[in-house]
């Protein structure tokens, strides 16, 4: 299994995550759960990492961290090695206790860590077992809601900050009875969570960034960023496996048994592996409300799951995407190949 892939830079937001092993639980006591906790108010002042939200509930973690000069991947070998030692000391076991490497997903922080935060707080009454977050007491959310102290290494002003000047945390606690919003519910929801959650302007402005701190073999792991199918090509090759006109697609039908299984599986690979916004979907699509993306994809879904010819098909265009961006990234290659070639020519006519 390829390990997950890193995107490190100085001033990046992450929403940092890890399971046990197997499914197994990692948080057996409270005194399990306190360790832990000791261990995130370290990150700050052992590591320059500030921890800005975080949760743990059954066999995982949640944290938001910001890395205002970086060192993430320091911090989280510190956190999760110390930890599973102490967990092994602590209950007379050994080996590891973590599935593997930590998940860490780069978060726009002008339009998304806000929504990271209460995915990241709602964690613990998703997985069942918590009706009232505010007394939960191994999450941030009740120090942000001053239902419990705050802790001088927990930071929420950032967060807070998005909900205008007065009464912030009850604005905060407000937006955590909303529920979860559709688009970041499809954004954890899909089959491979990419590891960067933000707007196209956003993932350009990685992009550059890692030019300056990134080697080439990690930048080469983002071409995802910029080479993720457009909704046009979607729609175009779900219509040649399908056999219909792509004009089809783009029409919505109406009435009992005149569904148009074709648009439904352009929709939804749109989402996954296209990476396009619920609203940019929505007004391709012209569907008068986003979320109506999600109910199409929820509905393809179990449509596939009883009908394994469909499911094949579904399949079928997404090898058909992936292959085609494989050509691109070949023919790419190969013009930057010949020109590096030329260039290499004219530097020896000049040398010689």
């Amino acid at each position: 299994m390829a390990r997950p892939l890193r995107i490190e830079f100085p001033g990046a937001w992450y929403h940092v995550a890890n399971r046990g092993a197997g499914h197994r639980p990692v948080f057996l006591t409270d005194d399990d759960r306190k360790s832990f906790v000791e261990l995130l108010s370290e990150l700050e002042e052992r590591f320059g990492l500030e921890v800005h939200a975080y949760s743990i509930a059954g066999n995982q973690y949640h944290v938001l961290i910001h890395t205002p000069n970086g060192g993430l991947g320091r911090g989280m070998r510190h956190l999760d090695g110390v930890y599973t030692q102490r967990f092994n000391r602590r209950h007379h076991s050994d080996g590891p206790l973590f599935r593997g490497r930590y998940k860490a997903i780069v978060v726009d922080p002008d339009h998304n860590v806000a929504a990271v935060s209460r995915y990241i707080h709602s964690v613990p009454m998703a997985l069942g077992g918590v009706r009232e977050l505010t007394s939960y007491p191994w999450s941030s959310f009740p120090a942000y809601t001053k239902n419990a102290k705050q802790p001088d290494w927990l930071r929420t002003k950032t967060i807070l900050s998005h909900f205008g000047v007065k009464k912030r945390r009850k604005h905060y606690r407000a937006y955590m009875k909303d529920g979860l919003d559709d688009q970041t519910r499809a954004f954890y929801g899909a089959k491979h969570t990419p590891p960067v959650l933000g707007r196209a302007a956003f993932r350009e402005k990685i992009r550059q960034q890692l030019g300056a701190y990134q080697s080439d073999r990690q930048r080469a792991a983002l071409k995802w960023l910029r080479e993720r199918p457009s909704i046009k090509r979607i729609v175009k090759t779900t219509a040649e496996v399908f056999d219909v006109p792509p004009a089809s697609i783009y029409v919505s039908r109406r009435g009992r048994g005149s569904r148009n299984i074709p648009r439904l599986v352009a929709m939804s690979l749109c989402r996954s592996p296209g990476g396009h916004s619920l609203v940019d979907i929505a007004r391709a699509f012209g569907i008068g409300h986003y979320a109506s993306v999600s109910v199409a994809a929820n509905r393809l879904k179990g449509l596939a799951g009883e009908d394994d010819a469909l499911a094949e098909q579904i399949e079928k265009v997404r090898d058909q995407l992936e292959s085609r961006e494989k050509r691109a990234n070949g023919k790419g290659k190969s013009k930057k190949r010949k020109k590096s070639q030329g260039s290499g020519r004219g530097k020896g006519k000049d040398d010689g």
